[in-house]
């Protein structure tokens, strides 16, 4: 077993940007590991095993003598492999140190002359990540980019989207001698082919940004299909405790009103609508408002619920006669899972609180009521809207 295993950040890319106590031990190193890239380029006269697999970089920690470095790109704590490395060692009984780098982000940052602390930080690099809902959030995104999501593919998804103005930075081979690093509107990027090696910072002139809940009806493609009104909507967010990270069904989904309202925070929203003109305004809305984390369903629930993950909140506005089956669905997904039913008809409410109270949950009931004024002559009047009943199952 080796004496002692460095895991050593490499820095940005060229060695120049590796600090002097990393440098220090890759170069006294007697076996140096990990990306190729890395390991070959690296100053030192250490055995070179390039790896990539944690296990097997372990296992080389393991079977060597010496002391063993292990080279990581970046910063070793920004979307790097040192956690899990680090937790195989440990597992091992293998001792470590971990030595901190300059990340990317950190290079890019500084060649532009500008402080990183508000921006938002991500990586597609290897994974999926939403990035409209990052933008959602005002703030400059960088981004860690991969072979499959370059900075081409995100830049058209962009314009995609309307965002065709928003400017990109993109550095290439950051470090190295032929470093580059240009700023684009979406348009041109979209055009524009790149080193596989870089970042990208996104900055979005144009967002539907987070707002507080009940959008104003009129914003909405409607048709011909009922739609959960502004009032209500408001009411059914404050009371629907959805928070960052949740899953969420629409359940009876219509214009996608309520599906809107709820994607603006969650994580993802299941929108279920078995009318085709609803699944066309759904798609139509999810769109308009830019939010790709809607997933839409056409089919009749409970039966199209199965193949869903499970929910932290489900909103059952239609349930075309199933409604006691939904809600044991839902539950059988998650049994803490938070349900809520709107209802114009007293019958509706009378099946949701009979089949809450069947699942073992309490039913809250609040009536809402809106009066809209309108003109009538020279005086206006107050047309009344239907009173709707929101029903809420609680845990005794």
């Amino acid at each position: 077993m080796s004496e002692m295993v460095y895991i050593c950040a490499a820095g940005a890319g060229d060695s120049k940007t590796v600090t002097v106590e990393a440098g220090r031990i890759i170069k006294e190193a007697d076996v140096l590991t990990g990306a190729a890239r890395l390991v070959e380029t690296a100053d030192s006269g250490a055995v070179r095993k390039p790896a990539v697999d944690p296990y097997e970089i372990a296992g080389i920690c393991e079977s060597e003598k010496g002391t063993v470095c292990v080279l990581m790109s970046g910063d070793t704590g920004f979307y790097s492999g040192t956690e899990r490395l680090g937790k195989i060692l440990s597992d091992k009984g293998i001792e470590y140190k971990v030595m901190p780098g300059i990340s990317s982000m950190q290079y890019l940052a500084a060649a532009l002359k500008r402080s990183w602390q508000d921006w938002t930080l991500a990586s597609v690099h290897g994974k999926d990540e939403d990035i409209f809902e990052l933008i959602e959030k005002g703030k400059p995104v960088f981004l860690l980019t991969g072979s499959s999501k370059s900075p081409k593919d995100i830049a058209a998804m962009l314009c995609d989207a309307g965002l065709h103005g928003a400017r990109i930075t993109v550095g290439e081979r950051l470090s190295y001698p032929d470093e580059k690093i240009e700023t684009y509107t979406a348009n041109i990027a979209s055009e524009k082919e790149f080193d596989p090696l870089n970042v990208m910072l996104i900055e979005a002139l144009k967002t539907t940004a987070r707002r507080a809940p009940g959008i104003e009806d009129t914003a909405f493609l409607r048709g011909d299909v009922p739609m959960t009104k502004q009032e209500i909507r408001a009411v059914v967010m404050a009371k629907s405790g959805i928070t960052e990270g949740e899953v969420c069904w629409d359940i009876g989904a219509g214009t996608g009103s309520v599906s809107v309202e709820m994607a603006m925070i969650a994580k993802e929203v299941w929108a279920v609508e078995r009318n085709d003109e609803g699944i066309k305004l759904i798609n139509a809305n999810r769109e308009k408002f830019r939010r790709r984390n809607i997933h839409v369903l056409k089919g009749e629930a409970p039966g199209c619920l199965t193949e869903l993950p499970a929910p932290d909140f489900v909103f059952i506005g239609g349930s075309g006669g199933h409604l006691k089956e939904i809600i044991a669905c839902a539950l059988e997904k998650n049994s803490n899972v938070r349900l809520m039913v709107t209802a114009i008809a007293l019958e509706t409410l009378a099946k949701a609180t009979d089949a809450l109270k069947e699942a073992g949950l309490k039913a809250d009931v609040v009536q809402i009521a809106c009066s809209r004024a309108e003109n009538t002559g020279k005086l206006h009047m107050l047309r009344a809207e239907n009173p709707i009943f929101i029903i809420r199952g609680i845990r005794a």
